[in-house]
């Protein structure tokens, strides 16, 4: 089984690409390196790990990880498939200088279990993956649901 990559959301974001891939047992990606692109990696599900020198972390549940830009990544699918959800963010001057000016919360990795948990009256409790501020114009959460509740699609006027 090869690598397999296509586009996901097209159109939906401006300036905001994302592709699902899936990586079979015991495979590789090593995504390039855009002077103007930022990157965001959501995994969705089965093993893995993941390298940027010095660091490694190991993928065992829904995580995010927003690496060191300009540093050679690696994720690798352990004994079984590997689902990953790349963010490529078209990153404006501003945002590089936002990047620079907070080069100290790269690289950011999260796992599902240690995400922090809010409650709000008009939903079920959510989660923060990758806290506002972190990445320019990007934060990512979820809302786990049972039953009849449901998060339709929305806007978030403070978001693109």
């Amino acid at each position: 089984m090869k690598t397999f990559s296509y586009p996901y959301f097209l159109g939906k974001i401006n300036g905001l690409k994302t592709s699902f891939i899936v990586l079979p047992a015991q495979q590789a990606y090593r995504p390039a390196i855009q002077e103007n692109t930022g990157l965001v990696y959501l995994f969705t599900g089965g093993n893995g790990l993941v390298e940027q020198s010095p660091n490694q972390w190991v993928i065992s549940e829904i995580s995010v990880l927003a690496p060191q830009p300009g540093i050679p990544l690696q994720i690798e699918a352990s004994d079984r498939r590997l689902d990953v959800l790349e963010l490529m963010v078209e990153l404006s001057d501003q945002d590089k200088q936002f990047i620079q000016q907070n080069k100290s919360k790269y690289p950011f990795f999260q796992a599902y279990s240690s995400c922090q948990t809010y409650w709000e009256k008009i939903k079920s409790p959510s989660h923060t993956l990758l806290p506002e501020h972190t990445f320019p114009r990007l934060c990512v959460g979820s809302v786990q649901t049972t039953g009849p509740d449901r998060v339709l699609e929305h806007r978030h006027s403070m978001l693109e």
